[in-house]
């Protein structure tokens, strides 16, 4: 499990469980990890807190607007794994691999609307 976002300060970066900051996983199919950037368009709903979920070659992603650290508008945190997992288990498992960044929520975090599996990122 890693994470792409912010921790203690703004400005996002990777982090493997620690945490400990570290580089782009090697086998990541997601090169640019930014929900803006993936989704494609920057007028997209920004609501804090509702998780969207993407799988490709082996990988699953879980992704979602939250500005408790960086308020700025784009701010957000993301979670990979190189397994297929659910919703509920990608929730589950970010939660236990990264319990101080979970504990910084104000808001609750729920599985939204999957990303249209037909669009290759």
């Amino acid at each position: 499990m890693f994470y792409f976002g912010c921790i203690e300060t703004t400005g996002h970066y990777w982090w493997a469980p620690g945490p400990e900051r570290c580089q782009r996983p090697t086998l990541c199919p997601w090169v640019i990890i930014d929900l803006t950037t993936l989704r494609g368009h920057k007028g997209w709903d920004q609501t804090e807190g509702i998780a969207h979920l993407k799988h490709r070659d082996g990988w699953t992603l879980l992704g979602f607007w939250d500005r408790p650290v960086d308020d700025r508008f784009g701010s957000n945190s993301v979670f990979v794994t190189d397994n297929i997992l659910s919703g509920d288990e990608m929730l589950q498992q970010a939660r236990e691999a990264f319990p101080g960044v979970w504990a910084r929520y104000p808001f609750e975090v729920r599985i939204g609307n999957e990303w249209d599996r037909e669009k290759r990122l």
